[in-house]
């Protein structure tokens, strides 16, 4: 029997693994991480706001990836949203300027398709590290990075999606794959290019000492 966890209005997430298939809808405030791991597959209904409290020390098991809040997925995220009633993804708001979560991040073959969505707030609208991630319909912006992809075993498909009014836009590597299909996703971004020091990679993109092969894409 599959079980579905409906959380209602104003209802909190916090920090755990899902253990059954689960749904969000309505107001969501998600306090601490989130796994969603191999076999579970976490659903956002249309109209959803998920609303993430940024922190620095979130992490409820070593396999997290990031000190900042983050939803981690590994088995499969499906958001629903539709053009009149779009799924958001953002910050609580602070008085610290610098404050953000993490972002969606997809590891261990996980899938994430997502439809009609905002992703802002976020050190990283989107990470991916293996697995596939179609987004159609979504805009990422007023992120640090729009998407990262990582890997070869990353697969990103960008469907009438826009990329905009981040730190830094769309940046891939080694040999991650990345389609964009329709949509306007060339949109300016606060930066034109990732300078050393700052958050992100610790180098510029071309100039990896270890060899990677790394690309940003700057959509202006």
């Amino acid at each position: 029997m599959v079980v579905f966890l409906a959380l209602a209005a104003y209802g909190p997430a916090r920090a755990e693994v899902l253990t059954a298939d689960t749904v969000w809808q309505g107001q969501v405030h998600l306090t601490d991480d989130l796994l969603v791991p191999t076999g579970i597959t976490l659903t956002v209904q249309p109209g959803t706001v998920i609303t993430v409290s940024p922190a620095e020390s979130t992490k409820i098991d070593p396999e997290f990836l990031s000190h900042q809040t983050e939803i981690l997925v590994r088995g499969t995220l499906k958001v629903l949203g539709r053009p009149e009633t779009p799924a958001l993804f953002t910050a609580e708001k602070s008085n610290d300027d610098d404050s953000r979560w993490a972002g969606i991040i997809v590891d261990g073959g996980g899938t994430a398709d997502l439809q009609s969505a905002r992703i802002s707030g976020a050190e990283t609208g989107l990470y991916l590290f293996s697995g596939r991630a179609t987004l159609t319909a979504v805009t990422l912006e007023e992120n640090h990075y729009g998407a990262i992809a990582h890997g070869s075993g990353a697969q990103l498909t960008l469907k009438d999606s826009a990329v905009r009014q981040n730190d830094f836009g769309l940046y891939t590597f080694n040999d991650a794959k990345v389609q964009e299909e329709g949509g306007r996703p060339r949109q300016p971004q606060k930066r034109p290019f990732h300078r050393p020091g700052k958050k992100g990679p610790p180098y510029p993109p071309g100039t990896d000492p270890a060899g990677h092969r790394d690309h940003l894409v700057l959509y202006q």
